[in-house]
């Protein structure tokens, strides 16, 4: 059998500025139906199947999708290991003179790629994208068999952290089968799960873009920005599109930056989206490519018992989501991704964490123009076993673990920064932060991502009893999940809402920060009714966050609640689990159950009734 791959991330090509075709540049989708092999047996390394075409039994899949669910059979949902996908690599004739790039934006876990059984590069983690430089492999008007490995094991240098090993099979001990274990509750959805596209790019070109809106006064704002290219000498223009397309005039310009009076700021639920077009020119110049980058005007501040967006009092009120939906899995899916924006809109939600991973390029994109507030977060899931297991010490979460977690953050930042919509940072959710190591680790994340963006609050999610916690200090805004009512006092909703209020003003007193409530909930199946409020109705899904928001309502260093979840998931089998995680507002189809209406009424009330809240 062949041994566990070392996940090696592919040096960045500096070409995984967000795909654009201009008069520069061209793209080609490569979606559609892939060729697809299940690695059974985990020969497919010692074997090289990536030297020839795949044969055998061949299964034909989409991408972008996970392919967990795409079959009928449960072997193939519950694969531990790699898959090969493959399809036909058609480089244009007319990109002759251009620079041929792959870019990936996500693949589920590890990805290995070649180019007619030649490896190109590798990559680790499922959530961001990356790209890899065909250079001397290709030429324009000629076919290629591409060849792409995913890996879907997770072990403590991941993120998301699991456990994976092999045992004797139960029927036969002359065999074995690999196991997984995953230390977070969604299903480890695999595969190319995002697009892969195919980039013409100029020889001499635009590499990175990076815009940081300052605030100077009440009316001046200064756009810096910082542009980098492959090639030199060469120089730059800019210019502003101001929401309508229109140029904006600077009343004042600069080495790396432009002054504008007065511009339209972004606001929750009014995105307006500025664009900086970028001109790479020769030194006789000539123009040699061009880039547009979207970018924002809002400013973000946190005060003890506030959060301020554009110097204004916000109030969260929305969801931990999933991007997820059954047959598909966790993949870009965008109609689905349409539907989710139109609840959102019609529930009156206002933000959402992309809990536990980096969304799509495209609901960031998405969230920008519908001014939508975003919270962030890194795949650090699984970073606690909930039993007292020491999680911080070199077998687990280790010097390796931490020098990822950094390169994520980076990489994250990279992406996604230009984003006015992402109001703040999270950098894991449900860690053990009361372990002694803790500490330590997180300090090294949360400075490093610090330093990268200044200019924006930091949080971690947790779980932990405000006195345990080793961590909340070091944030601005203290997140956490609670389930009183559910997992503790279970249905005793008198003594959960007496005990929830205790915890948050706790929070509140040993920090002395502004708290969200970034989960709380109930399982919920729909269509379940009784007259009074049982375990899994939907009545007792309503008495519950009624009581949550009963507390939230006399608390006013509590600027936030995010109800879990928007919609059903899917979710490891488990007796706590009835076919996946039912604490949806909406279910995985997305048909409301009663609470939604009930939040629709809540959160559609004028803003000065609800976000000003009781300030």
């Amino acid at each position: 059998m062949d041994p566990e791959p070392k996940a090696i991330s592919t040096p960045s090509t500096g070409d995984c500025l967000y795909p654009q075709a201009n008069r520069f540049r061209d793209v080609r989708d490569l979606g559609g139906m892939w060729r697809l092999k299940i690695d059974w047996d985990d020969q497919g390394l010692s074997e090289a199947w990536h030297s020839q075409p795949l044969s055998g039994e061949i299964l034909h899949a989409p991408v972008p999708a996970a392919y967990n669910d795409l079959f009928a059979d449960a072997k193939i949902r519950d694969h531990v290991g790699a898959v090969y996908y493959e399809t036909e690599l058609q480089i244009p004739a007319t990109w002759k003179s251009q620079s041929i790039h792959l870019r990936f934006d996500a693949a589920a876990h590890h990805a290995t790629v070649w180019l007619d059984g030649k490896e190109l590069g590798k990559h680790k983690g499922g959530f961001l994208p990356f790209a890899i430089d065909l250079g001397a492999h290709v030429s324009a008007g000629r076919a290629y068999r591409l060849t792409v490995r995913c890996d879907n094991r997770l072990d403590w240098t991941c993120l998301p952290a699991g456990e994976h090993w092999e045992e004797p099979h139960p029927s036969d001990p002359s065999r074995t089968r690999r196991r997984q274990e995953i230390h977070f509750d969604f299903i480890n959805d695999t595969g190319l799960t995002r697009p892969v596209r195919l980039l013409a790019l100029p020889e001499r070109r635009i590499t990175s873009v990076s815009i940081c809106p300052r605030r100077k006064s009440v009316s001046l704002w200064t756009v810096e920005y910082s542009i980098n290219s492959n090639s030199d000498p060469c120089v730059t223009s800019v210019r502003i599109l101001d929401p309508d397309e229109k140029e904006v005039i600077p009343i004042e310009s600069g080495r790396n930056f432009l002054a504008l009076e007065s511009p339209r700021l972004w606001k929750p639920g009014d995105g307006q989206v500025y664009t900086l077009e970028v001109a790479l020119q020769d030194e006789l110049g000539s123009t040699l490519d061009t880039y547009r980058q979207t970018f924002g005007f809002r400013t973000v501040e946190t005060l003890s018992d506030s959060f301020l967006i554009n110097g204004q009092e916000f109030y969260f009120r929305g969801f931990g989501k999933h991007e997820e939906s059954a047959t598909r899995g966790r993949c870009l899916d965008l109609p689905m991704l349409t539907k989710d924006f139109s609840l959102l809109k019609w529930i009156g939600a206002n933000s959402i964490r992309t809990s536990h991973y980096p969304y799509s390029e495209e609901f960031m994109q998405m969230a920008d123009r519908a001014g939508l507030v975003v919270i962030d977060e890194a795949p650090a899931v699984g970073f606690n076993q909930f039993d007292g297991t020491p999680v911080y010490h070199p077998d687990k979460a280790n010097e390796k673990t931490l020098a990822h977690h950094l390169d994520v953050m980076g990489d994250l930042l990279a992406r996604d920064s230009h984003h006015p919509s992402v109001v703040m940072w999270s950098v894991a959710n449900e860690a053990a932060t009361e372990q002694e190591a803790a500490r330590p680790y997180f300090k090294s994340v949360i400075e490093g991502t610090r330093q990268l963006d200044p200019s924006r609050p930091i949080t971690i999610v947790e779980d932990r009893a405000p006195s345990q916690s080793l961590v909340a200090d070091m944030v601005d805004v203290v997140s956490i999940n609670r389930y009183f009512g559910w997992y503790q006092y279970c249905a005793d909703l008198d003594l959960a809402e007496v005990k929830l209020e205790e915890d948050m003003r706790e929070w509140h007193e040993r920090f002395d920060k502004p708290v969200i409530m970034a989960e709380y909930g109930a399982d919920t199946i729909h269509g379940f009714h009784s007259v009074t409020e049982d375990l899994f109705t939907e009545e007792f899904q309503i008495a519950t966050v009624s009581r949550y928001h009963a507390v939230f309502d006399r608390l006013p260093h509590v600027i936030g609640e995010h109800i879990w979840n928007f919609a059903d998931f899917a979710t490891k089998p488990g007796i706590k689990r009835i076919w996946g995680n039912r604490k949806g507002v909406f279910t995985r189809e997305r048909h409301p159950k009663s609470v939604a209406h009930v939040l629709r009424e809540r959160w559609s009330q004028t803003p000065q009734k609800i976000d000003a809240h009781n300030k």
